[in-house]
């Protein structure tokens, strides 16, 4: 009898033991699942972002309160929207460790054949963030992250990869022209047709001429060629070799406060499909689809006309008479 109680008194010690460890707030906080924060900076601090995938790298740079996409030599001009949602981003980028082995980088996708590589710097050249971006987490709005170097996986709850493209039309601003059709005062079209539109007490001329134009079509067209967006920029060609400098045709555009803007048709590459074009006030060379050139752009003298539908008289019928 007595050695059966000490066996249970043993077994109701080690329950008790058991209890406290499972039960107890300290054994709680041990068994909570660290927390890694990616993001103890300033946004305000970085000057410069480095992306890297397996096939693809590009360097973004902070020159004054302008960002680029830095290509060897080359600084193409960034989406301003594009950069400041990346930017914010990098805000609260923290989460859960859920793996510790390397066995397992390929699976999250946080490796360097499958993710997406991001440094971010100061002006200083002081690493702020060193991590890399894998696959969707357990749902639509979570990434996996693993800072380089380091083993731990961790489950961000917001979605990163949409936010560090690897595709460069992503990044750059492809916005060839930017002003008000209101505001225009004098168009010159000088592709094909040369003409010059005026506006005077808010009807539209052409320059020497009392006819009044067609103001719904002019102020459609100053809208549209005040808000053309191209479809790439070539940085591998200069303005020369493109042909902008002995334009094919130019529109010069004069807005009421006194801006001047210059739209410059250079030449057609090989096969034809699209058209080098660059603004005077910028110094890179755009493309532009063909049809979209000849069919929107480009006009005739007398497409602005305004048309005065005639009324004809119609002839009225006569009746047949019953015999």
């Amino acid at each position: 009898m007595r050695y059966n109680a000490k066996l249970w008194g043993g077994i109701f010690a080690i329950l008790v033991v058991i209890f406290f460890f499972v039960e107890s707030p300290w054994s709680k906080r041990v068994r909570t699942p660290k927390r890694i924060s990616f993001s103890d900076f300033r946004i305000s601090e970085i000057a410069k972002i480095d992306l890297k995938s397996k096939d693809k790298e590009f360097t973004l740079t902070k020159r004054g309160d302008k960002w680029f996409l830095q290509r060897d030599t080359v600084f193409l001009p960034v989406d301003s929207v594009r950069i400041e949602r990346t930017l914010k981003a990098f805000e609260n980028i923290e989460g859960e460790v859920v793996g510790t082995n390397p066995d397992d980088f390929e699976l999250y996708q946080v490796d360097e054949e499958n993710g997406i590589h991001v440094t971010a710097y100061d002006n200083k050249g002081n690493t702020l963030a060193d991590f890399f971006i894998g696959k969707m987490g357990p749902d639509f709005s979570s990434n996996y992250v693993r800072e380089n170097n380091k083993n731990e996986v961790v489950v961000v709850e917001k979605y990163l990869r949409a936010n560090f493209p690897m595709y460069k039309g992503s990044w750059i601003n492809k916005k060839l022209t930017n002003f008000k059709g209101e505001d225009v005062v004098e168009f010159h079209h000088k592709f094909g047709d040369e003409f010059t539109i005026i506006k005077k007490d808010g009807k539209y001329y052409y320059e020497g001429d009392t006819i009044k134009l067609d103001s719904i079509r002019v102020i459609q067209y100053l809208r549209m060629i005040g808000n053309i967006i191209a479809m790439d920029i070539i940085d591998t060609l200069s303005i020369k070799d493109a042909g902008l400098d002995k334009p094919q045709g130019i529109f010069e555009v004069t807005t009421k406060d006194g801006g001047y803007h210059a739209l410059i048709f250079g030449n057609t590459p090989e096969g034809g499909m699209t058209w080098y074009v660059t603004d005077k006030n910028k110094k890179y060379v755009y493309t532009l689809s063909k049809t979209y050139v000849e069919n929107a752009l480009r006009k005739t003298k007398d497409y602005f006309i305004k048309k005065e539908e005639e009324k004809k008289a119609k002839p009225k019928k006569e009746k047949f008479k019953k015999k």
